[in-house]
């Protein structure tokens, strides 16, 4: 092959192009700090710099949201220590203005001065960063606390928040809370009720509560939640709807839907949730009532009705609320009128009356309550008081109205199921729980 000089030159001028446009790149990476300048330059490597750039946008996101939590929780932090000032001032004023030896006068300047400091507490409360309130939950835009203001003067606070987590991601997937909900932060336990009745949410309730154990039919009608009325048809109305009928007429309580497809009412007030039959009865068919049921004593019974006459000897009741216990003293009571009025009169949050069959005595909360209990100090309480020596051990279960199936028997946290639907008379009946119950060893016998 015959090599010219054209051939020469024009490959020369070819390489020093292609050196000069090299150059030219490389001066133009090192001008703009970027390594090509259109995705056909370098398709691998534009495809890597988009997704590092992606990377980066989101860190800095991270990066945001990790010092705007930060920023949240040391704000949180200096707002509760003031506010914590605050209380701890108003007790020892409250301490100081027991003293039995300060005038008048001096206890009404500390009342002001404590009214003052609740005023600031919950100005405090009401406390927002860059418009977002710190205490209100997700409800970020809404002031958390108000005063709930009487003829008598403030006696309360009422929440209106909720109960949400706001949650910032700091990595991918990848969430962490930042806040403090008002009613964590502030009351000392959630008022909450919960129903033992589980059902489909977004099913009718007519068809849902219908044949559970023990049966109770719902009826239209209405019920109060916190004092305010809510219309109630089974025959319309899911769990789901009653549900946001609470939520759109209460402002003291917010319902909800637990996984179980349990109604929970959690106060959102400094107050338990205090719940209340009307017309229709859909708060004992789902059970949302601590209730002490007691058994039947006897037949048309009215509040007239003697003591006496029902078998039964009046002693004292002992019911625990919650954290508190009460004993009721019964010994003046005649009548069942007598007792439902001492009950009553306790002060307890619970109200005692005739069951509807009017066959016994029924003790029910009258406010959100973790637990309900009512031990009677002799046998005024859940079943016939009988004469001593009036039961034997052939003495028939079908005599005294009794119909057996199973019975729990808890001991020491060691729940036991007994069956008794073999058991015809008392002795039979007692000999089925000693043989099946091993209640500590048989530390403890069954016997009459």
């Amino acid at each position: 092959m015959r090599i010219t000089s054209n051939m020469i030159t024009d490959r020369v001028m070819s390489n020093l192009q292609t050196n000069f446009r090299n150059v030219a790149t490389l001066q133009e990476a090192l001008t703009t700090g970027r390594k090509f300048r259109l995705p056909g330059d370098n398709p691998a490597g534009y495809a890597k710099a988009l997704s590092l750039r992606s990377e980066l946008s989101e860190n800095r996101r991270y990066q945001r949201n990790i010092g705007l939590g930060q920023t949240t929780a040391e704000l949180t932090e200096s707002t509760l220590s003031t506010i914590t000032d605050g209380l701890q001032r108003a007790r020892e004023l409250a301490v100081q203005g027991a003293n039995d030896s300060y005038p008048p006068e001096s206890r009404a300047a500390i009342a002001d001065e404590i009214s003052q400091i609740m005023e600031d507490v919950i100005e405090l409360a009401n406390s927002n960063f860059e418009g977002t309130f710190l205490f209100s939950g997700t409800r970020t835009l809404h002031t958390p606390f108000s005063g709930i203001t009487t003829a008598s003067g403030r006696e309360g606070v009422r929440y209106g928040g909720d109960l949400g987590d706001r949650r910032f991601e700091i990595n991918q997937n990848e969430f962490l809370p930042v806040n403090l909900d008002g009613i964590t932060a502030f009351f000392s336990s959630r008022g909450e009720v919960r129903s033992s009745v589980a059902v489909t949410p977004d099913a009718l309730l007519a068809t849902e509560l219908t044949g559970i154990a023990p049966p109770l039919v719902p009826v239209a009608g209405d019920f109060t939640v916190d004092g305010v009325t809510i219309s109630f048809d089974p025959a319309t109305d899911t769990l789901e709807s009653l549900r946001d009928s609470i939520n759109r007429s209460v402002t003291t309580a917010e319902a909800l839907i637990n996984e179980n497809g349990q109604l929970e009412i959690k106060s959102l007030t400094s107050e338990n949730v205090e719940l209340a039959n009307g017309t229709s009865n859909v708060l004992e068919a789902l059970d949302l009532f601590h209730r002490a049921e007691g058994g039947a004593i006897g037949a048309g019974i009215t509040s007239a009705t003697t003591l006496a006459s029902l078998g039964v000897t009046g002693d004292a009741l002992l019911i625990s609320a919650g954290e508190d216990e009460f004993r009721i003293d019964l010994a003046g009571a005649t009548t069942v009128g007598d007792l439902i009025t001492a009950v009553g009169a306790s002060g307890g949050p619970f109200e005692a009356f005739v069951n509807a069959a009017g066959t016994g005595i029924s003790i029910s909360a009258t406010e959100s309550l973790e637990s309900f209990e009512v031990k009677s100090l002799r046998r005024i309480f859940g079943s016939t008081a009988l004469a001593p020596g009036a039961l034997t051990g052939d003495t028939t279960l079908a005599s005294l109205g009794i119909t057996t199936g199973t019975i729990e028997i808890n001991n020491d946290g060691a729940l036991t199921t007994v069956d008794l639907s073999a058991a015809t008379t008392i002795s039979e009946l007692l000999d089925s729980i000693n043989s099946q119950c091993q209640c500590g060893w048989n530390r403890y016998r069954s016997r009459i």
